[in-house]
């Protein structure tokens, strides 16, 4: 069984993760990386979600910020996989706009006045 004690100058402290809420860890993860674009909605969507991997305890979620930066990467890396195949499948068939529309109303499609 892996030793889960590590020592501390003289006293031994459990090895136990570092739990924090949506709104705590979140701020952890600024003060890591102040130019982030992650916004702390998008960022409760992640938790929410299952991508982040978190703990619900009642209405509140645990996360450990010692595995939030290796599960952001799985998420990224994980979501620009996905994200290849499509752009060249939907380039072909993207819909004209309406106002390359060859027939029809106007520029959003309403029906034009005669005369």
């Amino acid at each position: 069984m892996e030793n889960q004690w590590k020592t501390e100058g003289v006293r031994k402290v459990c090895n136990i993760p570092k739990l924090r809420g949506i709104k705590e860890s979140y701020e952890w993860l600024k003060q890591q990386d102040p130019d982030t674009e992650l916004k702390l909605r998008g960022y409760k969507t992640l938790i929410e979600q299952g991508k982040i991997p978190s703990v619900r305890r009642g209405r509140k979620y645990l996360i450990d910020i010692d595995t939030l930066p290796e599960a952001i990467k799985h998420w990224v890396e994980s979501e620009a996989i996905k994200q290849e195949p499509q752009i060249i499948a939907t380039q072909s068939a993207l819909p004209r706009s309406a106002t390359e529309r060859k027939r029809g109303g106007g520029k959003y499609g309403q029906v034009k006045a005669i005369g």
